[in-house]
C-alpha cells in the first residue's frame, strides 16, 4: 500500500475517505492533514477560529452530541462559538451527516 502523501500526489486528490478494518467509513482526511503531521499546524482561510476543547472531543460528531446533550435528530441544529451545526442525517445511535456553517466572529453577540 502506498503512503498517504504519495497516493495523494499520484492520484491528484486532495481528500480521501478513511476506511476501518470492517470496510466502513471511519472519517475524512485531507492532504493538509497529512502535511500537518509532517510539518506541524498550517493556518489557512478554511480553519475555524474556535475554542473547541480537543481533549474532550475527538470527533466532530462527539462535539455535536456533547453540545446537544443527546443524540440529535435530523433537522436539529446547535451553535458552538460562532459555528452552526445542522444535523442532516442521524439515527438513534449516531450522527451521520452534519452541515457546518460559520456565522460570524467568535465572541460576537
Amino acid at each position: 500500500m502506498e503512503k498517504p502523501a504519495a497516493e495523494f500526489r499520484a492520484r491528484r486528490n486532495h481528500m480521501a475517505i478513511v476506511v476501518d478494518q470492517n470496510g466502513g467509513a471511519a472519517g475524512l482526511i485531507t492532504i493538509e492533514d497529512v502535511l500537518e503531521q509532517v510539518v506541524g499546524d498550517i493556518e489557512d482561510d478554511h480553519d475555524f477560529d474556535s475554542d473547541f476543547d480537543i481533549e474532550k472531543n475527538d470527533t466532530l460528531g462527539g462535539l455535536v452530541v456533547r453540545s446537544f446533550g443527546h443524540i440529535p435528530r435530523r433537522g436539529e441544529s446547535v451553535m458552538v462559538d460562532s459555528i452552526r451545526f445542522e444535523i442532516l442525517n442521524a439515527d438513534s445511535r449516531r450522527v451521520h451527516l452534519i452541515r457546518v456553517t460559520k456565522t460570524g466572529t467568535i465572541g460576537q453577540a
